[in-house]
């Protein structure tokens, strides 16, 4: 996400209702964001995984995914966009499988024995497949 400096809101814009969920006793993410973009509105809603905060939001939708945040007590609130998928928005349902599928394309030549399962054996972020070890499908070509 990037902080927002501009006095001036575009339109359209909507700000997105998120909260911090502290878990001490996990060993790996003792913070996350969690985000509720499905809130009533007009035109957003659903419930993504972590994947989708790896693909870039194009710059002129920016504007719909805002939040405000403070890093404590007393600290004023800023205004930010996401710049990624964002958690609780309809796209990631579109974009996870089209994402996949442009992997597969571009890293065929790469992984011709993995692009086929990306490409046909995913059903949103779930893989559907099969070898017969680990290392088979995962193996690059020796081109």
């Amino acid at each position: 996400m990037e902080e927002v400096k501009e006095d001036i809101l575009p339109n359209p814009h909507y700000y997105i209702h998120h909260q911090a969920v502290l878990r001490p006793d996990k060993s790996t993410t003792k913070l996350r964001v969690v985000s509720n973009a499905s809130a009533k509105t007009s035109n957003v809603s659903a419930d993504v995984k972590k994947m989708y905060r790896q693909e870039k939001i194009h710059p002129s939708q920016q504007d719909l995914l805002k939040i405000v945040w403070k890093t404590s007590a007393d600290s004023p609130l800023k205004t930010y966009r996401l710049t990624t998928v964002t958690y609780g928005t309809t796209c990631p349902l579109f974009l996870a499988p089209r994402t996949l599928l442009q992997l597969s394309e571009d890293e065929k030549q790469n992984f011709p024995l993995a692009a086929p399962i990306v490409k046909n054996e995913f059903y949103v972020y779930d893989v559907l497949s099969g070898a017969p070890d680990l290392e088979t499908p995962l193996r690059p070509s020796s081109n």
